[in-house]
């Protein structure tokens, strides 16, 4: 089962890299998107931080970050995650940790449902972002799944 959540945070790796593709080819970024996006990736690092008993709480979720910013930390993020998903086995998927969410109240969950709601949530916010580039007259990348499954198996 950790090879399951190792296949989708790959698929996180790859459609973030795609949607900074994107975005590194206009010449004036709409900063709905650029917040969107780092929104994205500083729910990654609190979420990180979570489960491996750091400390989050000090972190913004909607933090101003420039693109090289979030093209930074989107690499540092990648490297971050799969590092702590080696360390995983199926036996830590089951465990549940506690946290405090960000109004304050206290929570447990399973590391699966926390590391599903990562990929969940990056989804979620990529499809506004979609929503945003098509509003702003540029052509998003197609986000699929189904894309990343392909592309995968003709590699």
């Amino acid at each position: 089962m950790v090879e399951y959540f190792q296949r989708l945070f790959q698929y996180n790796r790859w459609i973030n890299n795609q949607v900074l593709a994107a975005l590194a080819e206009t010449s004036e970024l709409d900063s709905e998107i650029l917040r969107q996006f780092s929104h994205i990736l500083a729910a990654q690092r609190i979420w990180l931080r979570r489960l491996t008993n750091q400390e989050y709480k000090s972190l913004s979720g909607w933090p101003d970050d420039t693109f090289t910013d979030c093209e930074n930390l989107s690499h540092a993020s990648d490297e971050e995650w799969a590092s702590f998903l080696r360390g995983l086995t199926d036996f830590d998927l089951d465990k549940r940790f506690e946290f405090t969410d960000t109004e304050g109240v206290a929570c447990a969950i399973q590391y699966r449902d926390a590391l599903t709601h990562v990929v969940n949530h990056g989804s979620h916010h990529r499809a506004q972002i979609a929503s945003l580039m098509r509003k702003a007259g540029m052509t998003p990348p197609r986000m699929d799944f189904s894309v990343f499954a392909r592309k995968e198996l003709s590699a």
